[in-house]
């Protein structure tokens, strides 16, 4: 089997949906048998090397065997033919939630709201990560008057129909390489939970890379505010800024020269996975490569 970019999500998921007595590094050890299999076991979870037919196997089966025990221990049916194949750990990341919630068959309130909120904190840099001079903001517009205007990450802008929004970077001074923006929805103040959406629906890219428009100041992500999405729902922002042009081959999945263009699911949680190692790079190798952060809005009904 080839790498599963979004393989890491889809074991967040179990985590958090069923759960697992034992510790990543006992399962790993278990599977591969060996001292680094730890290592070895991060690596296929995170797409850095393939997931062979036997490693598939041995996964899914310390996951059905845990959904025979949750199952058993609610005194639920055994059930009747194989839950998960190796195969399956290719599914697209809500199909495959919602075959564990299937499976599992009695997933209390507590366990599907950690599962989402493990989903979210996997699908977004929730939190600020931007250089101290730098901070990701979102305007809100009505016409062509702004107000609200450079509020912080951390702060949430709401919108209502009608209104117009731009997002940017404030506090730079010289016209980056190339930026990233990505919306995540969190539906759930509309009653629904990640994996009851399409993806299309909770994860959206601005077309990138692109070129940011450099203005008094700021980076703009867009040259003009445009209309928020029509869907409601609480958007995280996650957006890059890149400095240095071979640092786009680390963070893209798709190469040194990518086209503009939104990534798809495998593409975006690869992307996601490099730029979390980007941002924790402790041997500073990329240091000042690019300036990444984190805003919030809403859009109501």
């Amino acid at each position: 089997m080839s790498k599963i970019h979004s393989l890491y999500v889809k074991w967040r998921a179990f985590r958090d949906l069923v759960g697992h007595p034992k510790s990543d590094a006992e399962l790993a050890r278990e599977i591969f048998g060996d001292d680094d299999g730890p290592v070895r076991f991060t690596k296929v979870l995170h797409g850095d090397v393939g997931c062979a037919p036997w490693i598939a196997d041995e996964i899914v089966n310390h996951i059905n065997k845990r959904i025979a025990g949750f199952r058993g221990a609610r005194s639920l049916p055994v059930l009747s033919s194989q839950t998960f194949k190796g195969s399956d750990l290719a599914l697209p990341v809500y199909a495959f939630t919602n075959r564990l919630i299937a499976a599992a068959g009695a997933v209390d309130e507590d366990r599907l709201e950690r599962g989402h909120a493990g989903l979210l904190e996997e699908l977004a840099i929730a939190s600020p990560t931007a250089q101290a001079e730098s901070r990701l903001v979102v305007e809100r517009y009505q016409g062509t008057r702004s107000f609200a205007p450079f509020v912080p990450s951390g702060r949430r802008v709401e919108f209502r129909p009608g209104d117009k929004g731009q997002i940017a970077f404030t506090g730079v001074s010289k016209a980056p390489v190339a930026g990233y923006a990505m919306l995540t929805r969190d539906p759930a103040g509309n009653g629904q939970r990640l994996w009851e959406a399409d993806w299309a629906e909770t994860v959206l890219w601005l077309p990138s890379p692109f070129v940011p428009t450099l203005s008094d100041g700021r980076a703009l992500l867009m040259p003009e505010p445009q209309p928020a999405s029509p869907l409601p729902g609480r958007f995280i922002v996650t957006s890059v800024l890149v400095w240095d042009g071979k640092a786009i081959a680390k963070l893209d999945p798709r190469g040194a020269n990518p086209p503009t263009a939104a990534l798809d699911e495998e593409e975006t949680t690869r992307f996601l996975t490099n730029l979390r190692r980007v941002l924790d790079d402790k041997q500073r190798k990329w240091a000042g490569a690019v300036t990444a952060g984190a805003a919030e809005y809403t859009v109501t009904a």
